[in-house]
């Protein structure tokens, strides 16, 4: 038998929201706020895209990369951090 999800967001996940105080939302955007905050936590690609069922990160750096800042500021860092001690 299918998961009845109307029901889940009613009877479960609505209350739950409430008596946590949190405002009402979809469960479906926990799942985008899930996969900011591993991105922000600079969490393996790989392992983020497993997790959100993707089949590879393509998905995971076109959706959710360009709105964490510190994902995109980081870019290009550490290998020039890494250049910079290699060459004098």
């Amino acid at each position: 038998m299918p998961l009845d999800t109307h029901w889940v967001s009613k009877k479960l996940w609505y209350s739950t929201l409430k008596k946590a105080g949190l405002a009402k939302r979809r469960a479906y955007e926990t799942r985008h706020t899930a996969a900011v905050l591993h991105i922000a936590a600079l969490e393996n690609p790989l392992y983020i895209s497993q997790m959100l069922g993707h089949s590879d990160t393509r998905l995971l750096f076109d959706v959710y990369a360009p709105y964490v800042a510190n994902a995109s500021q980081r870019d290009g860092a550490s290998f020039d951090k890494l250049m910079n001690k290699m060459i004098p």
